[in-house]
């Protein structure tokens, strides 16, 4: 009996959905549908304006632990984006 490949769709492209395609790929699964409402990845964070904003969750845990960043960044940084463009 031979393995079948799955069929795999992943709605939202958010830090999940980034994620799980991530993992996916790890897995050898390359082939996978990404839908998104909006014109580019990001989520949340995409589809809305927070001007001037803060994060007060630590930026150590906005980050994959098999992909973890090791830039030296604040642990509350500040956001410059103001929205979709």
């Amino acid at each position: 009996m031979s393995l079948r490949t799955p069929r795999v769709a992943i709605v939202g492209a958010g830090m999940s959905g980034i994620g799980m395609a991530a993992k996916l790929t790890m897995a050898g699964i390359e082939t996978f549908d990404l839908y998104e409402q909006w014109d580019d990845l990001g989520g949340t964070w995409h589809a809305n304006t927070y001007p001037g904003l803060s994060c007060d969750v630590p930026s150590r845990y906005y980050q994959y632990t098999f992909a973890p960043t090791q830039t030296g960044a604040t642990c509350s940084p500040r956001g410059a984006r103001s929205g979709p463009t």
